[in-house]
């Protein structure tokens, strides 16, 4: 059977070559928007819904990491991202020993009240717990 010449084997073969161009396409899309930062609503304040992908990734990073490798990463987070992250104590103290805002502080009392919030939206910012 010759294979260069058969239709057959052409076709079966482009199809398998699309089907993993496309599969292969998606993956790189899907990596690149996950790994982008969430973009505010057009509208202002966003109703609640599921953390966007990158902040589970850098709150799973966050809470397996100890000491100075902690610190570097929060402080990596804040250069490269402009996020500022207050790691707290149930008492309200930051792990890093950083003076908290109040704002924060304020998160943090109601994040006490109702554990399930895990964004609180405002109209300039958004806040994660």
């Amino acid at each position: 059977m010759r294979l260069h010449g058969n239709l057959f084997i052409k076709v079966f073969l482009a199809f398998w070559l699309v089907t993993i161009a496309v599969l292969g396409g998606w993956q790189l899309a899907t990596n690149y928007f996950e790994s982008q930062l969430p973009r505010p609503a057009w509208s202002g304040a966003r109703p609640p819904g599921e953390p966007h992908g990158m902040m589970l990734r850098m709150i799973y990073n966050l809470e397996n990491l100890r000491g100075r490798a902690l610190t570097r990463t929060v402080e990596k987070i804040r250069e490269t991202y402009d996020i500022e992250i207050f790691l707290l104590s149930p008492s309200g103290e930051d792990l890093l020993d950083r003076e908290v805002p109040g704002g924060v502080q304020d998160i943090a009392r109601t994040l006490r009240r109702d554990p399930r919030l895990p964004f609180i939206n405002s109209l300039d910012e958004q806040l994660a717990a």
